[in-house]
């Protein structure tokens, strides 16, 4: 139910529905101010809504946050470089992450104005952000049933929709090449799965370690054997991809695509198996496991 200014509920009146009353006496109206205080989910303080309505009193700095923090992450995404500035100008956090609520499953990820940009390929807005100091390592956190989870990145994101242009203006700015996300995947995993060339060469470029491994072992060789990815694979071994790493199932990018494969009734195309034991690795790296990508932890 709606309130209108005058406090009066909108629409079909509760009167006419059940039979109910239409006096209102003191102790009702305070119960209808006590029932309408919601509690802020990033400061945990009641704001009486009813109060504020009724006597014109000024926003508090906590809704100040949360309405301009909404409307400026949306401008970032739709591209509307102006009032991105604008609102930044006005006291927006740039930093600004929608707060989730315990116990509810998050529809929409509480991602930052910078994530919902590069997803977008809004470049302007990127840089409007970046300059404005912008975090560029920080990743979403969900919140369900009390448990925090982790995910992206903006370079993940942009790197899964193949944004050069964001990509190249984030590392630039010193955005973290080798960071992985809750899985331990890096940016170049997510390029080398999503098949995008143009930006795989990018990240090399940028110094990504080729041979980093994923939580489950899985090198971003094995994630573009597995999607049948050939020039990606190519690419990856000219850039020193080894082909004999194994992950966690003991499985090399070869066989681990093998077996994914076959068990959706396809098979590699011989000229990626040739590709593959043409570059085998030799026998001392059979078998190693290299290090983990820098995973942080955003609760300290």
């Amino acid at each position: 139910m709606t309130l209108c200014k005058s406090g009066r509920a909108k629409g079909r009146p509760l009167s006419s529905k059940f039979g109910w009353s239409t006096v209102t006496t003191p102790e009702r109206r305070r119960g209808t101010q006590q029932s309408l205080e919601h509690r802020d989910t990033d400061k945990c303080c009641k704001v009486d809504v009813d109060k504020n309505m009724n006597t014109g009193k000024k926003p508090t700095e906590v809704q100040n946050h949360e309405r301009y923090g909404r409307k400026l992450r949306r401008a970032a995404e739709e591209g509307r470089a102006h009032d991105v500035e604008a609102l930044l100008q006005r006291g927006a956090d740039v930093n600004y992450v929608r707060p989730s609520i315990p116990g509810y499953v998050i529809l929409a990820p509480n991602d930052t104005p910078l994530h919902a940009a590069a997803e977008k390929g809004q470049k302007a807005v990127v840089d409007i952000l970046i300059a404005a100091g912008a975090d560029l390592n920080q990743r979403t956190v969900l919140e369900h049933s009390g448990r925090s989870t982790e995910d992206s990145a903006p370079i993940h994101v942009a790197s899964k929709n193949g944004h050069e242009n964001i990509m190249k203006a984030l590392l630039l700015a010193g955005a973290d090449v080798d960071l992985g996300d809750t899985t331990g995947d890096t940016a170049l995993h997510m390029a080398a799965s999503k098949g995008h060339k143009s930006a795989l060469d990018i990240l090399l470029q940028a110094g990504a370690q080729v041979n980093l491994q994923s939580c489950s072992g899985q090198t971003p060789l094995h994630e573009a054997v597995a999607n049948g990815h050939e020039d990606i694979v190519k690419t990856l071994l000219v850039a020193g991809g080894d082909p004999g790493i194994r992950n966690k199932r003991r499985e090399t990018p070869l066989e681990a695509a093998k077996d994914f494969l076959e068990s959706r009734g396809k098979s590699l195309t011989q000229s990626m198996t040739g590709l593959l034991e043409k570059h085998d690795a030799s026998s001392d790296h059979q078998g190693r496991l290299h290090h983990i990508p820098r995973v942080p932890d955003l609760r300290n």
